[in-house]
């Protein structure tokens, strides 16, 4: 069994950066009372994406920045938009759109 090895000052700069990008991106949208508590990520949400984030740049080689992490993040949003997908079928897609980063 292999074992992944996270650098966890880059998982934790990660999950940092999807709590306070992507909730601040809900919180600055025109939304009612009663839809806020549903739309806001749980902890559960922001790991799976860190999860997922990371085994993209792990396998990639691509380095860790908020400037990669929100290309990923539109990524991912643009994708099948309104469709449910796996996280096999997101990490699928982002490895087709891999050279993106190459040119850093």
């Amino acid at each position: 069994m292999e074992v992944e090895h996270h650098e966890p000052v880059e998982d934790s700069q990660l999950i940092k950066w999807l709590t306070l990008h992507l909730n601040k991106r809900i919180s600055d949208k025109q939304v009612s009372a009663d839809e806020t508590t549903s739309i806001y990520l749980d902890r559960q949400d922001v790991l799976a994406l860190s999860r997922l984030i990371t085994l993209f740049f792990s396998e990639e080689q691509i380095p860790h920045s908020d400037k990669n992490y929100a290309v990923t993040i539109g990524l991912i949003e643009g994708h099948r938009r309104g469709e449910e997908i796996t996280p096999e079928e997101a990490l699928d897609y982002l490895k087709e759109c891999a050279f993106l980063f190459r040119h850093q």
